[in-house]
């Protein structure tokens, strides 16, 4: 959820400038014709921008995370994540793979539930890894930008979940 809620904040944001930057320069062109000015984010706004709505992004290929981080990379230019760090992107498409199984497409089959359920609760090596993960997916974006991290994301805590009782 950190991971999707800060590349929504970006995106949005992205979105939002794209459309003054293009109105601003629309305006500028009109006071000057020989400006002939290109607006920032040109090639994102042509595919996003016009979008009236910003949650109609979600009817585009920007609707899955990994598309979502790339595409601000990229406008950003930003090194891409699965270039710059394939552990850390391969890890991050792992935690959605497990994320997708375990929360949206659940086997109700109790055997299976409780086995994927175990492993999640019980392997501390995930509980510790998935929260790294989420860190360092939103620090490259402050590193590569070359902003100080904030301190949310270097005074992380960890805490374990003991077991998940399912009433019924």
């Amino acid at each position: 959820m950190a991971i999707e809620s800060f590349i929504n904040y970006g995106l949005y944001d992205l979105w939002k400038h794209s459309r003054t930057a293009k109105k601003s320069i629309d305006e500028a062109n009109k006071l000057n014709p020989d400006l002939n000015a290109v607006p920032i984010y040109k090639d994102f706004y042509e595919k996003y921008g016009l979008l009236d709505d910003f949650t109609d992004i979600r009817k585009t290929k920007l609707r899955e995370l990994k598309e979502r981080i790339k595409i601000l990379c990229k406008e950003f230019n930003y090194p891409f994540i699965h270039d710059s760090n394939p552990q850390l992107w391969s890890d991050f498409t792992g935690l959605l793979e497990n994320a997708r199984h375990f929360l949206i497409h659940p086997n109700p089959e109790q055997k299976e539930f409780h086995k994927l359920s175990k492993m999640l609760v019980q392997d501390i090596s995930l509980f510790i890894k998935y929260p790294e993960v989420a860190a360092n997916i939103i620090s490259h974006f402050y590193t590569s930008a070359k902003k100080e991290l904030p301190e949310y994301l270097l005074k992380n805590r960890i805490f374990i979940i003991n077991e998940i009782i399912l009433l019924k």
